[in-house]
This record gives structure tokens, C-alpha cells and sequence, in this order.
């Protein structure tokens, strides 16, 4: 399942704005969605978000990995991008 993934919205009472993630499942997750699976979480979601969830699975069919859900971040704009990847004593 991971070409494409599902898009989910939340508000971060962090940040204080809202935020995408795409989220893609494990082949077999519906077999098994009560199982415990790791998870990997993705900055810049929307661009690299896909291709890592594709190399998992392929590590996963293997048996190189176990499945994993991969969650992608996605970047908001280039400068709240920044804001986000700078560390605070380098802003």
C-alpha cells in the first residue's frame, strides 16, 4: 500500500497551525491491524514520504525489515520549513 498513502490534517497546539501527514501501511496491515508495528516517520513527507515507504516494503517483502508504517511529514512553506529544520541558536 504504499504508493500513495492516505493524507490526514491535525492541528498542533505546538506549533499552532495545522499539519499534514500521509501515512502508508504495511502490505498485509488489513490482515492484521491490531498488530504492533514499527513506525518511521518521514520530514519533507510530500516529497520523500513515498519512495521510503516504497524501500521499506521491499525490505519488508525480503526480510530485511519488518513492516513498518511510514509516516511523511509534509513541509508547510520554505520558510516555516527553516524554522522548522534550524536550531534555535542558529536562527
Amino acid at each position: 500500500m504504499a504508493t500513495g498513502g492516505t493524507v490526514r490534517r491535525f492541528r498542533s497546539e505546538v506549533l499552532g497551525e495545522e499539519r499534514e501527514v500521509i501515512v502508508h501501511l504495511p502490505e498485509g496491515y488489513e490482515q492484521e491491524p491490531e498488530r504492533n508495528y514499527p513506525v518511521l516517520y518521514v520530514l519533507d513527507g510530500a516529497s520523500q514520504a513515498g519512495h521510503t515507504a516504497e524501500s521499506a516494503a521491499l525490505l519488508a517483502r525480503v526480510g530485511v525489515v519488518e513492516p513498518m508504517i511510514v509516516i511523511g511529514v509534509s513541509s508547510l512553506d520554505g520558510e516555516r520549513r527553516n524554522r522548522d529544520y534550524t536550531p534555535p541558536d542558529q536562527r
